[in-house]
């Protein structure tokens, strides 16, 4: 089990703004109690991370993570979207991403036959859109 400083340590390192640390080390120790296991804060902040709202005018409405923290900013990002990470990093960002969504929707690769990985990704893509699965906002 990581201790209170390894898990913040982590969280430091995927959250995007870099802001007020000590603070947010003290908002990290005031929520222990109410936060998620680690992984599902990290996922969260890989969903938000790729949100109109983190993306918008070069990152300026982000939070301070320690604001982050104690509004609960992980419980603003629902369990499918948390589904649609695969290490740290939305599925469709990652050739590993793309290929195990899909092996899990039982899609193949068609190099052979000249599929480009590209249009291959895009096909995966497109099944989920599809409503093979739950999609994300921003997976078109």
């Amino acid at each position: 089990m990581q201790t209170l400083e390894a898990e913040f340590n982590k969280f430091w390192e995927f959250y995007p703004k870099k802001k007020s640390k000590g603070d947010a080390y003290k908002a990290w120790i005031q929520t222990r109690e109410k936060r998620p296991p680690l992984d599902k804060v990290l996922k969260a902040i890989v969903v938000l991370r790729e949100s109109d709202e983190w993306v918008r005018d070069n990152g300026q409405f982000i939070p301070y993570p320690a604001t982050w923290l104690r509004a609960w900013g992980w419980a603003d990002v629902p369990e499918a979207e948390q589904a649609q990470v695969r290490g740290d990093a939305l599925w469709w960002k990652t050739s590993s991403g793309v290929e195990a969504k899909a092996k899990e929707l039982g899609l193949e690769w068609d190099a052979l036959h000249g599929e480009t990985f590209q249009k291959f990704a895009e096909r995966v893509k497109a099944r989920v859109r599809d409503g093979q699965v739950v999609p994300i906002k921003g997976a078109a």
